[in-house]
């Protein structure tokens, strides 16, 4: 232990001395680089901070504000210091390295091999490679968070740091709102609020919100918090609903109404649940957002939403094993496909489609089968993660994000819920008949879903 501290103590001078090295040629350079390096050294001892640094770089982005960054990866970087680190010490300590631990993790891995594999079969090589750097983002996310995750108090962690970092966007987006320009310089577009990156639209800033407003809901109206702790999630709860107000964003508004339709079932029953249903439904159509008003289909199908779909559908009919490829949407149609749902079919085909349906469907009854124990401190966050998957599934249904970060993240936080309960212990990565065939049935009605849509409205 003394031998270990004293190279820790060695390397931190180490640092120090090249920091005071390169300060003599430019203190903006030390500065960044003893930042770095500290980092760097941080990471190696705690991957789990690496973990922690790696949630928070997905909300705040340097590159996408700061002159001189746009063109690095600092988020795979970071991603690849965590993974080594991982693998360091899980060597070294003589443990154990599982890829394929859950049923998760073999559908995260089989989409890893269709992204690139959707365009290597229609001969778009350069495709391929760009899909896959962008796709392993989300992949390296899912693995390191349930990898990391070893025990509640991180699990607890990791949960804390994705409420904070979207209470602290929420708070700037009413910054922004309010006067004009936010702390970072952004202003609203049209007057609706939004974050930056992969947040920097409306639409996909209310999906973040939804997905995360679950873990105030949930906690307010369970037992046993004291009155303060109380009111402190009624504020949590109410900044992200007037947030998602501020977005203006139809797809979000509905996303937050079923919200509160499935919670008040699975919270009073279904007679109380389906009369506050209706009341919360009222109350959103008196306060709905401005643009909410014009959610009706032949507004949609005026707006090109509804002939998206059917550029979709064109699109599977023409390529239906394994799509157009990976990201490829809108070099077959004008506009984006504005559905997760008919993107991922569109774009990686029947089989592609079948995969992403089976790790949703694998998250959400692991996490309804966590509530059955009770005595587990994770059985708790069942509800509230599979409350989280719905909002998602909600804001899917109008949104073009089936390879966002938000989905998997959600699905490593029902994989850590099932883990943690038992669960999922002892079951086989491989799904059984009766779940391909339930998934299988999912696929079919989606898509009659939507062709009915272009039927009645086209």
């Amino acid at each position: 232990m003394h031998a270990r501290n004293a190279a820790i103590v060695a390397v931190f001078i180490v640092i120090a001395a090249l920091t005071a090295g390169l300060a003599l040629v430019s203190v903006p350079i030390a500065i960044g680089a003893g930042i770095a390096l500290f980092a760097v050294v941080l990471v190696f001892l705690r991957p789990f901070l690496g973990l922690v640094f790696y949630l928070v770089l997905l909300y705040v982005r340097p590159q996408d504000f700061v002159p001189g960054l746009e063109k690095l990866r600092i988020v795979l970087a970071l991603a690849g210091v965590v993974l080594v680190a991982f693998f360091t010490h899980r060597v070294v300590r003589r443990e154990r390295i599982s890829f394929l631990e859950t049923r998760q993790h073999m559908l995260m891995f089989v989409l890893l091999l269709i992204v690139p594999l959707s365009n290597l079969v229609n001969f778009r090589m350069k495709s391929a490679w760009d899909g896959l750097n962008q796709f392993v983002t989300v992949f390296l996310l899912f693995y390191l968070i349930v990898s990391l995750t070893e025990d509640f108090r991180r699990f607890r962690a990791v949960c804390v740091t994705l409420i904070a970092c979207t209470a602290a966007t929420c708070v700037n987006a009413l910054i922004q709102r309010f006067r004009g320009i936010d702390l970072i310089g952004e202003a609203p577009i049209l007057g609706r609020v939004r974050w930056i990156g992969i947040f920097g639209d409306p639409n996909d800033y209310a999906l973040l919100i939804n997905s995360m407003l679950p873990f105030a809901l949930v906690a307010l109206f369970e037992r046993g918090h004291r009155a303060f702790a109380k009111l402190g999630l009624a504020l949590l709860a109410a900044l992200f609903v007037v947030t998602i107000y501020y977005t203006n964003s139809r797809g979000g508004f509905v996303a937050l109404l079923l919200i509160l339709f499935v919670f008040s079932i699975r919270r009073w029953g279904i007679v109380k649940g389906l009369a506050l249903g209706a009341v919360f439904l009222a109350a959103g159509i008196v306060f709905a957002p401005s643009r909410a008003g014009d959610l009706n289909p032949y507004e949609m199908s005026a707006s090109g939403r509804v002939y998206a779909w059917i550029g979709g559908l064109v699109m599977l009919k023409s390529h239906p094993i394994l799509g157009v490829g990976f990201n490829n949407f809108e070099l077959f149609h004008e506009r984006a496909a504005h559905s997760a749902y008919i993107q991922c079919i569109a774009e990686l085909g029947l089989v592609g489609y079948f995969v992403w349906l089976a790790l949703i469907y694998s998250s959400i009854k692991d996490l309804r089968r966590s509530e059955l124990f009770a005595e587990s401190a994770y059985a708790r966050y069942a509800p509230i993660v599979e409350l989280s998957m719905v909002g998602f599934l909600g804001s899917a249904v109008f949104l073009s994000q089936a390879y966002s970060p938000v989905l998997y993240i959600i699905a490593a936080l029902a994989v850590l819920v099932a883990r943690g309960t038992g669960a999922a212990a002892g079951r086989s990565i491989l799904p059984p008949a009766r779940d391909a065939l339930v998934v299988a049935g999912i696929l079919g009605g989606s898509l009659l879903m939507y062709k009915l849509l272009a039927i009645v409205y086209v």
